[in-house]
């Protein structure tokens, strides 16, 4: 409850609303329910340096969480941390600790595409459960965020197209793949409907892009 209400009491709800709620869940029909509990799974590879938890979900009986660490990924499911061994599996990345913050990435089917202002694209992909690989997307030639000092910050995907956005050099830039083919950033010659789209948001303003997200079948840009 807002504390504009909370002297209200000509309304009715105040003498049914919360002030504060700790350690429940309000539900979207009314009421509340008792927050699920935790347990302990694992001690993260380094407790001194921040961590990132980013959930995967390939089905609704596949899913993960991944441990974003400096410069590694850790990989828990079903409740368990995933190992090699006796020691968790882990991947190795190149992000540091305070990079791992300001990732953007965004999940189709087994691949996560990881994007970072000062990280090539990547694509973080699914073999097995202890089996992942991590790799720079490798574009068409021609393909304009594609060099050092160049990347994209923000990465979706849209209508069949994987979407990037915000380069040091444009930041109020948005490049669209060709349909259904995530790679490829190139225009044909005649041009044709499934080539890649590329705009600059006009305004009186500075509008970096921050994020893109897909919502409801809209495609949707938020600016700072």
């Amino acid at each position: 409850m807002a504390p504009a209400l909370w002297q209200r009491i000509d309304v009715s709800r105040v003498n049914i609303g919360l002030k504060t709620c700790r350690n429940f869940i309000i539900k979207k029909e009314g009421g509340i329910k008792y927050r699920h509990g935790s347990r302990y799974v694992a001690t993260l590879k380094d407790a001194s340096r921040k961590v990132r938890l980013i959930p995967f979900v390939f089905s609704n009986s596949i899913t993960f969480i991944l441990e974003f660490g400096h410069n590694y990924i850790r990989f828990y499911t079903n409740g368990q941390q995933v190992m090699s061994g006796l020691s968790p599996y882990e991947v190795a990345t190149t992000y540091t600790e305070d990079e791992i913050q300001e990732l953007d990435y965004e999940q189709s089917l087994d691949t996560v595409t990881i994007v970072h202002k000062n990280h090539a694209p990547a694509n973080l992909v699914r073999v097995a459960d202890d089996n992942w690989t991590l790799s720079n997307i490798v574009f068409n030639p021609g393909t304009m965020f594609a060099s050092a000092g160049n990347y994209p910050s923000t990465v979706t995907y849209f209508q069949q197209r994987r979407v990037f956005a915000s380069t040091s050099d444009k930041p109020e830039t948005v490049w669209m793949s060709n349909t259904g083919v995530y790679t490829d950033f190139t225009v044909s010659s005649p041009v044709v409907d499934s080539d890649t789209i590329e705009f600059t948001i006009a305004g009186r303003k500075f509008n970096k892009v921050n994020k893109l997200i897909e919502v409801g079948g809209k495609f949707v840009v938020l600016t700072e």
